[in-house]
């Protein structure tokens, strides 16, 4: 890819050299350079501005029939939201980050794959979401509840929570109601969320 091919890339999406940068994993410093012919493109950008060549864009799905079967194959049942440049994507992203291998039935080799087959998925327009960014789950987060039990414990218990926040930090305090003690509630980046320290 020459110089030129990437800055037509980058003007077919309407996409600055930061957001850019962002797509690509890089710094805008690297996407000037590369823009202006002042370094060679490494063959793993060009693969991925053939990738993101789509603008990727905000999609909502949700199961149709929530009570099904067929949705004992995902660890998830609520509504995701994912950045995705099209409905198969954003269907594939919560069936590899939710799906359980379960067989139709049994001498079948196939799985079930609810959110390919029993989930509705809109495209989201003047979503609260950035559209620029890598495809992938923005909600619900994966976050990881630590706590004691009471004071007398003398090793923290920790359960991974699969939900949106507000749900996380419900369920925080009602730990905190239950009597835990010093429960925190960290994201995938373990950065903390909420510190409650019960009385």
């Amino acid at each position: 890819m020459i110089s030129s091919g990437l800055r037509a890339w980058r003007q077919a999406l309407d996409i600055t050299q930061e957001q850019a940068a962002t797509m690509l994993g890089c710094t805008r410093r690297a996407v000037v350079k590369w823009e202006a012919g002042g370094a060679a493109i490494p063959r793993t950008v060009e693969l991925a501005v053939v990738h993101l060549y789509q603008r990727p864009r905000i999609w909502r799905l949700k199961p149709l029939v929530p009570k099904h079967p067929n949705w004992r194959g995902s660890l998830y049942q609520g509504e995701v939201i994912v950045r995705a440049v099209d409905e198969a994507m954003a269907r594939t992203l919560p069936s590899i980050a939710y799906g359980i291998a379960v067989r139709r039935q049994r001498g079948d080799e196939s799985f079930i794959q609810p959110w390919r087959e029993h989930a509705e998925c809109d495209e989201v327009v003047g979503a609260a979401y950035e559209a620029v960014g890598y495809p992938g789950i923005l909600s619900p987060t994966r976050y990881y509840l630590r706590y004691f039990k009471d004071v007398k414990t003398p090793h923290p218990l920790e359960i991974t929570l699969l939900m949106p926040l507000d749900d996380a930090l419900m369920r925080a305090n009602r730990l905190t109601e239950e009597g835990a003690v010093g429960i925190e509630l960290m994201d995938d980046y373990n950065q903390p969320i909420k510190s409650v320290l019960s009385a």
